[in-house]
């Protein structure tokens, strides 16, 4: 296995985990609204972390395809 390889399978694996936990995050309740996008919106606009995983876990997707052996 490449290097590149690992870049874009832990890349894959956080997205698809992150997409994972944002699916999941209203039955834990961490925030009350009246529907489930309206949920998922306003936590995703109030928390910049999310955010910033996203854009690495992305990165790191990217990084591995361009990423000479």
């Amino acid at each position: 296995m490449k290097a590149r390889d690992k870049y874009i399978i832990t890349g894959v694996v956080l997205t698809v985990l992150l997409i994972i936990f944002l699916h999941f995050m209203p039955l834990f309740d961490l925030k009350m609204t009246s529907s489930y996008q309206n949920n998922l919106i306003n936590y995703l606009k109030d928390d910049s972390t999310l955010i910033i995983a996203f854009i690495l876990s992305i990165g790191l997707i990217v990084y591995g395809l361009i990423k000479k052996d």
